[in-house]
């Protein structure tokens, strides 16, 4: 079984200018770690649902993207650089855990809206993109 998240994520592990902003602080479920105060950017990647057609070997995954940053143009640059990153990409291939997934033709579905974090008191850019997957590993 294909993990849209890891893939998602290991993909944007290796493209410099997110990393350059964000460094390592790339999240999946649950969002963002115990004890982030908003003072450095991070990216947290979380999963709608998805429309897999069973009779075709691809998902298309839906998927939320929360961009955080110490101030709006910060958490913006966040955004900005995931756009770059997924916007009519692929395919390519990802290789999590060994396995080897296709990932293609992202695109942005809605967004970007700035937000706060009731909880936190902090925002963050939410956008919401969408990317093919194959959902079986290839060679």
């Amino acid at each position: 079984m294909i993990d849209p998240t890891a893939t998602l994520l290991a993909y944007l592990a290796t493209v410099t200018p997110l990393t350059n902003i964000v460094a390592t602080r790339l999240y999946g479920p649950p969002g963002l770690p115990v004890g982030y105060a908003g003072a450095t950017s991070a990216l947290v990647i979380m999963l709608d649902a998805s429309n897999e057609d069973t009779s075709t070997p691809i998902i298309d995954q839906p998927f939320q993207a929360r961009c955080y940053g110490s101030t709006p143009t910060t958490a913006y640059s966040v955004f900005a650089a995931l756009h770059d990153a997924i916007h009519n990409i692929g395919p390519l291939r990802v290789t999590v855990s060994g396995s080897t997934v296709l990932l293609a033709r992202g695109r942005l579905l809605s967004g970007p809206v700035f937000m706060t974090e009731p909880e936190l008191n902090f925002g963050f850019w939410l956008a919401r993109y969408g990317a093919i997957l194959s959902d079986r590993t290839v060679t």
